[in-house]
């Protein structure tokens, strides 16, 4: 009788464990759809297509301000370091010339980056604060150089088990004076696309798939 009531009670135990662990699976996908924006974005995510979620470009002299996703086949821990990766991002941010690591502080880190929109104007160099909170996000801010204002974070959100990773990209530019509306909404809506779909590519080759 003893035997049996162990039996059950560690079947019990085994079904509850699972159920539970079924749950918290569900509600990172259901976190996932619901950071896409709607159910149009999060069909076009399995097809691999970068989904635009907020946009705001309408004027033509304000700060532009876009929100993207893709899906990536690879585990949250795989795209956390290739994001990571401060001193490798020109290597899939187009307009990126250089990154370079100022500061290492425990809470953050002070980036210095110089970025070439066009060859009508000058590269312009700027340093950015990255705060993370590992492994499901990165808010990054201005913190000193020649454009007025950028804001914004990389979002990392485990589906499919774990197994998968959605993985959304806000970015916020009020360039000041300096650089012309037109040429920040043209490489926004140009570079950041790519971006996330060289990220989708890389992430997935390093975890084998």
């Amino acid at each position: 009788m003893k035997k049996k009531r162990r039996s059950w009670e560690f079947w019990a135990a085994t079904v509850a464990v699972g159920m539970s662990l079924g749950g918290m699976l569900r509600a990172d996908d259901a976190t996932a759809r619901a950071a896409c924006g709607d159910e149009a974005n999060w069909a076009a995510l399995q097809t691999g297509e970068v989904v635009i979620i907020e946009q705001d470009d309408g004027k033509e002299n304000g700060p532009q301000h876009v929100v993207a996703g893709i899906l990536i086949d690879a585990p949250v821990k795989v795209v956390w370091d290739a994001i990571a990766d401060k001193e490798g991002a020109p290597e899939y941010v187009e307009n990126l010339k250089s990154a370079k690591i100022l500061k290492n502080h425990p809470d953050y880190q002070l980036i210095e980056q110089k970025m070439k929109l066009s060859f009508l104007l000058p590269a312009f160099t700027y340093v950015v604060r990255h705060t993370p909170t590992p492994h499901s996000r990165v808010d990054f801010v201005r913190e000193s150089g020649d454009l007025k204002h950028i804001e914004g974070y990389w979002r990392f959100i485990p589906v499919a088990e774990g197994k998968k990773t959605v993985l959304i990209y806000s970015l916020f530019v009020d360039p000041g004076m300096l650089i012309p509306q037109a040429i920040i909404r043209g490489s926004m809506k140009k570079s950041l696309p790519e971006v996330l779909m060289i990220l989708q590519e890389r992430c997935a080759e390093a975890a084998g798939n």
